[in-house]
């Protein structure tokens, strides 16, 4: 049985074409370490996140991942949450990486290790409540790809606190 997130990638890959993961027309050859490009910071608009939530596969096996949460409100507080980030780069050079950050809003909380994506390297930074992408270019101006992680809900009562502030 697939992963959600081999489904994920493997629908993407169809939206996308072979890239799978990352589109580039016209994609550049390796450059030398000492000739890239600088690397390009993308955030929003330049990147829109969408929402599914994980849920039991069929029959309880696996998962499977569902546009809408699920109709009992005790079990949407209680699944997890997929963020599928898409990013476009419009710049007007190569760049020579795409370093992507996301909020993770603030009614969720981010699940250690759960940021993927096509050759990048991730990270969390707790304090802001940012994932991070590191996506190795170069990349070409119209790149366009898909980068996901996963949360799950806060307690309403933390949710309450970060809000108030210290």
């Amino acid at each position: 049985m697939r992963s959600i997130f081999s489904q994920l990638f493997l629908f993407a890959g169809l939206l996308a074409g072979p890239a799978a993961g990352l589109a580039q027309e016209g994609a550049a050859a390796p450059v030398d370490e000492g000739l890239r490009p600088p690397t390009v910071t993308l955030e929003a608009p330049a990147v829109t996140v969408s929402w599914g939530w994980i849920v039991p596969g069929p029959g309880g096996e696996g998962e499977q991942l569902v546009p809408v949460p699920p109709a009992d409100a005790a079990q949407a507080q209680a699944v997890e949450r997929l963020g599928t980030v898409r990013f476009r780069y419009e710049g007007e050079v190569a760049a020579g990486a795409l370093q992507i950050e996301v909020a993770v809003p603030p009614e969720l909380q981010y699940i250690p290790d759960s940021a993927t994506g096509p050759g990048a390297e991730t990270d969390y930074l707790p304090e802001p409540r940012r994932v991070q992408w590191l996506l190795p270019g170069p990349l070409e101006p119209g790149t366009t790809g898909l980068v996901s992680f996963r949360a799950v809900p806060r307690p309403p009562e933390d949710v309450e606190a970060a809000e108030a502030g210290p």
